[in-house]
């Protein structure tokens, strides 16, 4: 009867064991309202030299996002930066998280890159493809540009890795997602590291002009009360 009885316990441990995480092991939406992150912003040259740094803050909003063809975000999103605020927005539900990075100023070329993107369930090997339409009113002269129209820049997901990471935040489980943007211009790339209860703990872009960008979460809080704000962006 005790052999049985471990026997029976082995093999259920060893199914728990080799079952992937499903969406349900989240606690959804991962980006609850009214939640302020605090990132660390690290900017550096083709050489790898470190040459500014700087701090963006990003608020969770209650309020709900006008719905677009391409873009079906649900909840306004604050970051504030360089005494600059601007109100993109964040999706999230039972299949995917996807988030409109910083694009003013010194960050309005992470238009271009992968945005922060997840699909469930969050399977080491599982990939996904998004595209999205982007118009000539973002080009940077210079740095990518083109005269009239849309551009169509195309962004392939992979899980590489599921690991425990030493981070900002300390040592968390997180998921290692890589991702290409594809386009008539140059690659570029963002490496992710995304945890169940914090969301994007680190952000590592590689950008057009062979430089480098990171964000990492430094500080997390839920806020008392409700965060004022004007939604025109």
């Amino acid at each position: 009867m005790i052999k049985n009885t471990i026997f029976i316990l082995l093999v259920c441990l060893s199914a728990a064991c080799s079952n992937p995480k499903k969406v349900q092991d989240l606690d959804l939406p991962v980006y609850k309202t009214n939640r302020e992150f605090l990132f660390k912003a690290s900017h550096y040259n083709s050489e790898g030299e470190l040459y500014f740094e700087d701090t963006l803050k990003f608020i969770t909003s209650d309020k709900e996002v006008k719905r677009y063809k391409q873009q079906t975000q649900s909840t306004w999103i604050i970051y504030e930066y360089d005494k600059v605020k601007s109100f993109p927005g964040v999706e999230e539900n039972d299949s995917s998280l996807w988030i409109h990075p910083p694009r003013y100023g010194r960050y309005k070329k992470l238009e271009f890159f992968p945005f922060p993107m997840v699909k469930y369930p969050l399977v080491k090997g599982n990939n996904w493809v998004w595209d999205l339409n982007v118009g000539n009113h973002w080009s940077i002269p210079g740095f990518i540009e083109w005269e009239k129209g849309n551009e169509l820049f195309s962004s392939h997901y992979a899980v590489e890795n599921e690991a425990n990471y030493s981070t900002s935040m300390g040592d968390l489980d997180c998921y290692e997602i890589v991702s290409k943007t594809s386009s008539k211009f140059k690659q570029t790339s963002l490496t992710a590291l995304f945890n169940k209860y914090y969301g994007f703990v680190k952000l590592d872009y590689k950008t057009i002009d062979n430089e480098r960008l990171t964000f990492e979460l430094i500080e997390e809080k839920n806020l008392n009360t409700y965060y004022s704000y004007n939604p025109l962006y």
